[in-house]
């Protein structure tokens, strides 16, 4: 993660903090495709997102599950068995990158208490 993910999202976010616009994102992102500045992730590239106080998006409702991510090439989500009825794992791949990433909810938050958001 640290090697092959982690340096594209903390572009973005200078690039988001200096007021990029999301088609200038686009762009931008293409670009360092193209210059490999961005690469695919690396074999066990994974994150894991257990903390209450963890923040999702302006659209989310504050934090989301505990879960843990799993970053690989593009791939189909199908070949996880993610995203089927009462499955156990969500996928989903970049338009832009060659990136899936695959969520698996947790049960638990870091601090041991068990995740209650309807589940």
């Amino acid at each position: 993660m640290v090697r092959s993910v982690l340096p594209a999202y903390l572009k973005r976010t200078e690039w988001v903090l200096a007021g990029a616009s999301k088609a200038d994102l686009i762009n931008r992102t293409k670009a360092a495709l193209a210059a490999k500045q961005f690469t695919a992730p690396e074999v066990g590239a994974m994150a894991y997102m257990m903390s209450k106080g963890g923040y999702l998006s302006d659209s989310a409702a504050g934090h989301w599950h505990p879960h843990l991510l799993f970053f690989l090439p593009r791939m189909a989500t199908s070949e996880w068995g993610a995203n089927v009825p009462s499955g156990a794992v969500m996928g989903g791949a970049s338009e832009v990158e060659p990136v899936t990433t695959f969520f698996v909810p947790l049960p638990h938050w870091s601090d041991g208490d068990a995740e209650s958001m309807g589940r």
